[in-house]
């Protein structure tokens, strides 16, 4: 391995890099191999180990190979299939780092095929997989969170019945508990926010053309813009506003707006919802579109039948909001529905799967927190 030896570290090198998205880091990599310094190692997503070498144009790509608990034939195959398949098409996996995220690499060619990626559906499997490791993460940190607010309610109710000790033994013995509960339970509740926005993002970092395509793509001009805006007016005059200087709305979070430049048009914007879906439906006399299995709201069935309702009145759909709402841009007034013409946005639609989650451990740490003092714990 390239991390011995003294003789062999004067042709490579060392470098620490920390990347929240495989194309920053696809395009540092390659940048790196035309200086002339080939990848052959990573450790920790972090630390990376370079083969000096004549400089080249090389490509990089990632994929994971997670064997569930009890995997078929299909499955235990998987990884070797990949790479026989990725080794006919001219690439070679380079390495893996310790969360099994594997690297391949090959040299480009001028008139040959340059990507590893090429269809919708493997594209998808793969963002599907980095999504996945990262919210079973989040949900691991969403049980620690319950399991300490049971503990801490079981041991309140023993303190309050006395079984364990007298007021005087409670204030010596049981100080720091409470503060180290909230602490935990604070600290876990902003992990598992951190580890779901990140399966977002590694999402739609994955699900972003890759190879020839999306070199194509971001070649474009694409800015982000980070803004607080609270009330749906508010929202529909900083598009327009936008749009009127060319700028087109590609994606949006809570506080990140993404524009890609484009002609300047006088638009309007109207949103969608679940709850406005089944609205329609209800007027219809159609049964509500719910699902209560699918608690990270990941089916897509109320977004599929709201496009195909926005087509038919002439609505161009931009991006969608955290899986809550959709944004579409109106070219004439006229053709806004009824329905849509008040652009409503929902309290949840605003806060998104990770300001929910915040605002429920924060209400679970403030229960706590009261009935602690109200029985001075």
């Amino acid at each position: 391995m390239c991390w011995k030896g003294e003789m062999e570290m004067k042709a490579r090198l060392k470098k620490f890099k920390f990347f929240l998205t495989f194309h920053k880091e696809r395009e540092w990599l390659e940048n790196m191999a035309l200086q002339g310094y080939m990848l052959e190692d990573v450790k920790l997503g972090m630390f990376y180990c370079f083969r000096k070498d004549e400089p080249k144009r090389m490509l990089y790509e990632v994929d994971r190979f997670d064997l569930k608990r009890n995997p078929n034939l299909e499955e235990m195959m998987e990884k070797k299939n990949f790479i026989d398949m990725a080794t006919e098409g001219g690439w070679r996996e380079v390495t893996h780092d310790e969360s099994l995220t594997y690297y391949f690499t090959k040299e480009y060619e001028e008139d040959g095929f340059n990507d590893l990626y090429n269809d919708e559906e493997s594209i998808q499997i793969r963002a599907d997989k980095f999504r996945n490791i990262y919210m079973s993460q989040a949900k691991l940190m969403v049980k620690m969170v319950a399991f300490i607010a049971i503990v801490q309610f079981v041991v309140d109710w023993l303190l309050i019945k006395g079984y364990l000790g007298t007021t005087t033994e409670l204030a010596a013995k049981w100080k720091f508990y409470h503060a180290f509960c909230a602490i935990y339970v604070i600290g876990t509740t902003l992990l598992a926010c951190a580890y779901f926005k990140l399966s977002e993002v590694m999402y739609e970092d994955m699900r972003m053309m890759s190879g020839e395509a999306y070199r194509l793509k971001r070649n474009k001009e694409i800015r982000k813009e980070k803004k607080l805006i609270m009330t749906t007016k508010g929202l529909q005059k900083y598009l327009k506003k936008h749009a009127q200087k060319g700028e087109k709305l590609i994606s949006m979070g809570m506080f990140t707006y993404t524009f890609e430049k484009t002609e300047s048009m006088a638009v309007d914007f109207v949103m969608d919802t679940k709850s406005m879906v089944n609205e329609r439906r209800k007027k219809a006399g159609m049964k509500a579109i719910s699902d209560a299995k699918d608690w990270n709201l990941m089916g897509n069935d109320w977004q599929a039948e709201s496009i195909a309702y926005a087509s038919q009145h002439g609505l161009e759909c931009l991006c969608a909001l955290d899986n809550r709402a959709i944004i579409y841009q109106v070219y004439n007034e006229t053709d806004i529905p009824e329905d849509m013409a008040k652009f409503r946005m929902r309290v949840f639609s605003i806060l998104g799967g990770t300001g929910t989650l915040m605002l429920i451990g924060g209400i679970i740490g403030f229960v706590i927190g009261m009935l602690s003092a109200m029985f001075k714990l």
